[in-house]
């Protein structure tokens, strides 16, 4: 219990006058290069400490290093809400996550996303999800990588819930973009989705080998010009049918979901018996 009122007290105040920090940080005269920077090892810096301050040991493991000049669609499962601040704090990538848009609404904390460059997405109006899902394209093209939870929400329990498929469209107008699988192991044992107490545990990330949805359209025969409207975001029916592009979207979706639960249960042997979820 007292460890966990350390965590919130250290979380809000962070949050406080690391928003105050951030809005002096913008009025210097200084490069905005320079001030993105700190803003982004400020925000790196409160991850990585918030984990620490759990009494969790993190080990992260990587198939395929990731290159430094390169930007990824990192698609991770869901069980708490420090996967987040694991993402944030240990990826050696500068990342955006797409998150609920009424957090940047909250004063302080959603100016600081807005700054760092996190984009909001209405889950509650599927037309205004998927123009919000087109503008991460903007971002993408400016060298940064993109962290989301195809789950949507995060889990019960240790398992792995059903992908989401609206955040294929991302892939479908840049289908070259790798996407690295995340397996976050164990984290669900630091906080439990509707539970307040903070636990220390052993935990890890594994970033998989990359998967490209360019490779599942040729696999699947797709014709360039099909590609090209793909890449364009005008797809016409005539050029790919939905019965094939349904087909490609839930192949692509089942072959993620295996990596990760694969890599899951491979590395969860490797922690050490500090806290691990009974299944």
């Amino acid at each position: 219990m007292i460890r966990s009122i350390f965590w919130y007290s250290y979380l809000y105040t962070f949050v406080f006058f690391g928003g105050i920090t951030f809005f002096i940080l913008f009025l210097l005269p200084l490069s905005k290069k320079f001030k993105t920077q700190q803003i982004k090892n400020i925000a790196r810096f409160w991850a990585r400490s918030l984990v620490v301050l759990s009494g969790s040991k993190l080990k992260v493991f990587e198939e395929a290093p990731l290159k430094e000049n390169k930007n990824y669609l990192l698609c991770a499962n869901h069980q708490s809400s420090f996967d987040i601040f694991i993402l944030m704090g240990f990826l050696n990538k500068d990342i955006i996550f797409l998150s609920k848009h009424s957090y940047f609404k909250i004063p302080i904390f959603g100016w600081a996303m807005k700054s760092l460059g996190h984009l909001p997405i209405n889950r509650k109006h599927p037309k205004q999800a998927i123009q919000d899902l087109l503008q991460v394209n903007k971002k993408l093209a400016t060298g940064m990588s993109l962290a989301i939870f195809p789950e949507g929400t995060r889990s019960l329990d240790a398992g792995i819930q059903p992908f989401k498929s609206a955040w294929l469209r991302i892939l479908e107008t840049k289908p070259q973009l790798e996407v690295i699988p995340v397996s976050l192991v164990n984290t669900i044992s630091i906080q439990q989705k509707g539970r307040l107490k903070i636990n220390p545990a052993s935990v890890a990330m594994v970033l998989g080998k990359s998967l490209c949805f360019s490779h599942y359209l040729s696999a699947a025969e797709v014709p360039k010009s099909s590609k090209h409207a793909l890449e364009s975001g005008h797809l016409r029916s005539q050029e790919i049918s939905k019965k094939k592009l349904s087909a490609i979207r839930s192949l692509f979706i089942h072959d993620l979901k295996q990596a990760i639960k694969n890599n899951y249960a491979r590395y969860e042997k490797l922690l050490s018996p500090l806290s691990k979820t009974k299944k």
